[in-house]
């Protein structure tokens, strides 16, 4: 016979309850951090983000042997996210094929799209983010992606908009993605799922930083700026 609950005594919660439980406190976390890292971010002055984005393109430059006819995406920034624009000029005037992610809504995923000039070529689509017209390309082919993201840390770990777009189109990605940040952005440790996808390399307007020491794309054998 079952022994009837004594006052104030209530069952431990079940393996899938638990599993529920521990489920909801890390996407609690995850809005808190993106809450807080939205604010801070948006505290930056303009004046001081486009110098940012500056030196951000700076340090790309300086690290990254850029040839020409290499295939790099980049991403159409929105809000207060590091601007790309500079970087894009650099890249061109490099001779190299610039592409841009397109969202599929109907898997929330990304397609990447030839980008020939971005003021005739980018129109306004989800959310209101400038996306690519034209002919999606396989991914695979891609030297390089430049992603935005909320909050980065020194391993890789990438914190988006919550979406999970990059995430999913870069899943089975072996090239390098390259994630751009202020240093405000920079944290101790995001939290991360096992699919979750990690960037190679993280710049900050204060320097670069290969998050994997071992990565053997490295240039000059150091993890750091």
């Amino acid at each position: 016979m079952a022994q009837p609950e004594q006052p104030g005594y209530s069952k431990p919660p079940s393996t899938s309850s638990q599993s529920e439980l521990k489920q909801e406190g890390f996407e609690h976390t995850k809005s808190l951090m993106r809450q807080a890292l939205r604010k801070q971010r948006k505290s930056i002055l303009e004046a001081t983000r486009l110098d940012f984005d500056a030196q951000i393109t700076q340090h790309f430059m300086a690290h990254f042997e850029i040839k020409k006819g290499m295939r790099i995406a980049l991403y159409s920034s929105f809000g207060t996210e590091v601007g790309t624009k500079g970087l894009d000029r650099f890249l061109r005037a490099s001779g190299v094929d610039v592409y841009y992610p397109r969202i599929r809504k109907a898997e929330c995923s990304l397609d990447f799209v030839f980008v020939n000039d971005p003021s005739r070529d980018l129109i306004s689509g989800h959310l209101n983010i400038l996306e690519p017209r034209g002919v999606a390309f396989d991914a695979a082919l891609l030297d390089m992606v430049v992603l935005p993201g909320l909050a980065f840390d020194r391993s890789g770990g990438r914190l988006g908009q919550g979406q999970g777009c990059f995430d999913r189109a870069l899943i089975k990605y072996k090239g390098l993605c390259v994630g751009l940040a202020y240093n405000c952005q920079l944290v101790d440790s995001v939290p991360m799922l096992e699919h979750d996808r990690k960037v190679d390399v993280v710049i900050s307007e204060q320097g670069m930083t290969w998050t994997n020491p071992l990565d053997a794309r490295r240039p000059g054998g150091t993890s750091s700026e």
